[in-house]
């Protein structure tokens, strides 16, 4: 949402083609005009509300992609590729019969509820990572994943959502650090109240990395800051400044003008 408090200028853009409405031969110029070296396949085209493509109308389209000169990556679906059997299988089986096309990283978005057990569900997340390794044997973009939805309807107000958050998310990071063919992952973070304009999904502050106005970081942000660095990249030095502190939303009471009676 708030951008303006960071410089984004030193990180490696990638662009994606989002949905079906996006793949216009000028669209892969210009990423390869600006210098781009990536490009992302569709978002979620197993979901109505998102790209809603049926794997027959992208496979038609999907040698776009492999003549634009750039590194390609598969159509990040809402199921992880491993549990896809609707969508991502039959794809990546079209993909397979068909010499003319490829993907250089296969893109993963998974969410995992660990309200439970944030350790099993961090392990069983890896386990996700490795199966969808085994099953290409590609590199890795996973380009959303956070705590799922169970835990999201948890407010970071709550001590134990906070930690069991803070615990899933350093078992994983540790773990996809030590994954060679994990190249790149994404947190997606929700904003510390919730009340978030990306696809007003409530009561998700558990996620948060940041809060949006400020740019400060919470605990989870702190976390992943000395967790995901990835190799190359020099660590930003944070200080107490950076941080956001929380403090419940409160309710104002309405006033009245109303003459009291005698």
């Amino acid at each position: 949402k708030n951008f303006k408090n960071r410089s984004f200028d030193n990180m490696d853009y990638v662009p994606m083609i989002w949905g079906q409405g996006t793949v216009k031969e000028a669209a892969f110029e210009n990423a390869k005009k600006n210098g781009y070296k990536y490009i992302l396949g569709y978002n979620e085209p197993d979901l109505a509300n998102q790209a809603n493509m049926s794997t027959e109308k992208v496979i038609n389209r999907w040698l776009d992609f492999c003549n634009s000169g750039l590194k390609v990556g598969s159509p990040a679906t809402a199921t992880a590729p491993c549990w896809s059997d609707k969508w991502f299988k039959p794809f990546m089986e079209k993909i397979s019969a068909n010499s003319s096309l490829d993907v250089d990283f296969i893109a993963v978005h998974c969410y995992w509820g660990t309200d439970l057990d944030s350790t099993k569900g961090a392990l069983q997340f890896l386990q996700a990572i490795d199966q969808t390794y085994a099953l290409y044997h590609k590199p890795i973009w996973i380009t959303e994943f956070a705590v799922g939805e169970q835990h999201m309807k948890l407010s970071m107000a709550d001590p134990t959502c906070a930690e069991n958050t803070r615990n899933f998310l350093k078992i994983v990071l540790e773990g996809l650090n030590a994954r060679s063919y994990v190249e790149r992952y994404a947190w997606f973070p929700y904003n510390i109240n919730s009340a978030n304009d990306i696809d007003s999904n409530d009561a998700s502050g558990s996620t948060a990395l940041f809060d949006y106005d400020s740019g400060k970081l919470t605990d989870n942000g702190f976390l992943y800051a000395s967790l995901g660095n990835p190799e190359g990249y020099e660590t930003y030095k944070l200080t107490d400044a950076d941080k956001y502190v929380y403090e419940e939303p409160t309710t104002q009471q309405p006033t009245t003008t109303a003459t009291p009676k005698v």
